[in-house]
């Protein structure tokens, strides 16, 4: 176990810590990765109160919107962290820390002291062309953009740049600058304990080699000229946003969500399928069906899938046989249990047929067994307990077992853009290690897992759901994975797969194929 650091964190003195920056920081203590935390104070960030319609808006939504809990309410640091020392920043000069930490509602270009040996750390609320912005949140929401972002710098001192160590990006919750501020903040309160953990356990010298330089000027400050705008502007923005909600509510009236299964007999190319030439089997009704896996036997095609039931709100696991004349069977459960099942990820090993099949709502990774293909499964243990991973996916090379998956993070934060993966040298429960540069993908438009990973014309293949855009399981995303170590992961996009109107989908949300067969899912238009 690696020696838990010394922080130094930066504080407004009038303000006190936004709540999503003290969970940040009760994370980091509890999980062992902080010892001791001394707060300094420094000037607060100026910030423009803004145009009459802009601050008349902000009153609107703080009077409608209420259901994301506030990632902004402040508690002062002696009520928080009651030991911990508030000190003056002038008087730092003595103090013993490992790293340093600036708070969102500090004045970023204010420090007086030297950068501690493990890094002046800092999270930027916005990213790409809003990274740094003055209002963080507004302008994806104004600008009808699919996803916001938000970013982790560290600055070592003698370093010549500012890494960028955790570029995440998640779903713009649209039509609402608050709940989509809130929403981003709590997810970037996980940020800082990832990477702690990644520092710990490689060392300062290779996570530095992981990391190149983004920026040669150090952390990024806001821009001034991305503040609030005046009140014509802000007008025009406001009547826009209302229109797209108002025209979002009358599709969404008219416009079927249900996931339904696709398939096609031929084998898989590698390639982009034609979907729209694929077979679109109807789901009964008050269900859906989704998350295809299928598996080719002697007698036939077996696909097994999430049959979900409105009725109970949640879903079992069940399998459709198509056999070698083209019938298709009546859809059979064959996996059930009082909790929500989906994802019925299938393998075979040493002659015996697996699953894992989706078990984050009873927190845990299950293994089953067929004890008789296809009907009949028996849990085999846990591989993974108290622990939330969503659409678990395995993959076996280098005589090491890797399990991807996706996590949760805090409440109504997104489910789809940090990518886990752990590794274990058998498939016995308790032997999975969590990878240090965890999660390894943090990008909504290529991370959780959308089928089974396999090596087609010398390449690794993991395919994802693009969830960037307002649809749920909008795309799919085909990745390459380019480096799978125990320290480093490396993955880059080699093709997408849109829905449209050739294909005749609003969504396609997985990707699976077995000999003779390839299966599929998504929305049909209607």
């Amino acid at each position: 176990m690696h020696k838990p650091l010394k922080a130094a964190v930066l504080v407004a003195p009038h303000k006190g810590l936004p709540a999503w920056e003290a969970a940040m920081l009760q994370q980091a203590l509890g999980e062992g990765l902080l010892q001791d935390i001394v707060f300094l104070t420094v000037p607060e960030k100026k910030i423009s109160k803004g145009s009459l319609v802009y601050r008349l808006y902000k009153k609107f939504e703080d009077r409608w919107f209420r259901s994301v809990p506030d990632a902004f309410s402040l508690s002062p640091v002696s009520e928080i962290f009651p030991e911990a020392p508030v000190l003056n920043s002038g008087e730092n000069n003595s103090m013993n820390v490992d790293i340093l930490f600036r708070s969102c509602l500090t004045d970023p270009a204010y420090y007086s002291g030297q950068f501690p040996p493990l890094g002046d750390w800092s999270i930027s609320l916005g990213n790409g062309d809003y990274e740094a912005a003055a209002l963080p949140a507004f302008g994806e929401v104004m600008n009808d953009e699919p996803v916001t972002g938000s970013s982790l710098w560290v600055q070592f001192p003698g370093q010549g740049g500012a890494l960028k160590v955790y570029d995440g990006y998640s779903n713009t919750v649209p039509y609402s600058i608050k709940n989509n501020l809130h929403i981003l903040a709590w997810k970037s309160s996980g940020f800082l304990p990832y990477r702690l953990k990644e520092l710990l356990s490689l060392g300062k010298e290779a996570f530095i080699k992981k990391y190149s330089p983004v920026s040669s000027t150090g952390i990024p400050v806001p821009k001034p000229h991305s503040g609030a705008p005046g009140n014509f502007r802000m007008t025009v923005l406001i009547v826009r946003n209302t229109w797209r909600y108002l025209r979002y509510k009358g599709k969404s009236k008219t416009n079927s969500q249900r996931f339904t299964l696709l398939y096609k007999t031929e084998d898989y190319s590698g390639n982009p399928p034609d979907l729209g030439t694929f077979t679109v089997l109807e789901p009964a009704a008050g269900s859906f069906w989704a998350d295809p896996f299928v598996v080719t036997t002697g007698d036939g095609h077996y696909i097994f899938f999430e049959e979900f039931l409105y009725q109970k709100n949640k879903a079992h696991i069940s399998v459709l046989k198509l056999d070698a004349s083209g019938k298709l069977s009546q859809p059979e459960i064959v996996l059930d249990k009082p909790y929500h099942l989906a994802y019925p990820f299938l393998f075979s090993w040493q002659g015996e047929q697996y699953m894992i099949p989706d078990t984050s709502a009873n927190q845990s990774v299950e293994l089953y067994k067929a004890t008789r293909f296809p009907d009949q499964w028996e849990l085999q243990g846990t591989l993974l307990k108290d622990t939330v991973l969503i659409d678990p996916t395995l993959w076996f090379e280098n005589d090491t077992w890797w399990l991807f998956g996706c996590a949760a993070g805090p409440a109504h934060t997104s489910t789809n853009d940090q990518l886990l993966l752990y590794y274990s040298k058998d498939l016995h429960p308790g032997n999975w290690t969590p990878h240090p540069q965890n999660p390894v993908v943090t990008h909504i438009a290529g991370c959780r897992p959308a089928g089974k990973i396999f090596r087609m014309k010398g390449h690794l293949f993991r395919p994802a759901q693009n969830n960037a855009s307002t649809q749920y399981g909008y795309a799919l995303a085909m990745n390459r994975i380019t480096l799978l170590s125990e320290t480093e992961y490396r993955e880059e996009t080699a093709w997408s797969l849109l829905p449209n109107k050739t294909n005749g989908l609003r969504a396609v949300h997985t990707l699976n194929f077995s000999a003779g067969i390839t299966v599929a899912d998504g929305i049909p238009r209607t």
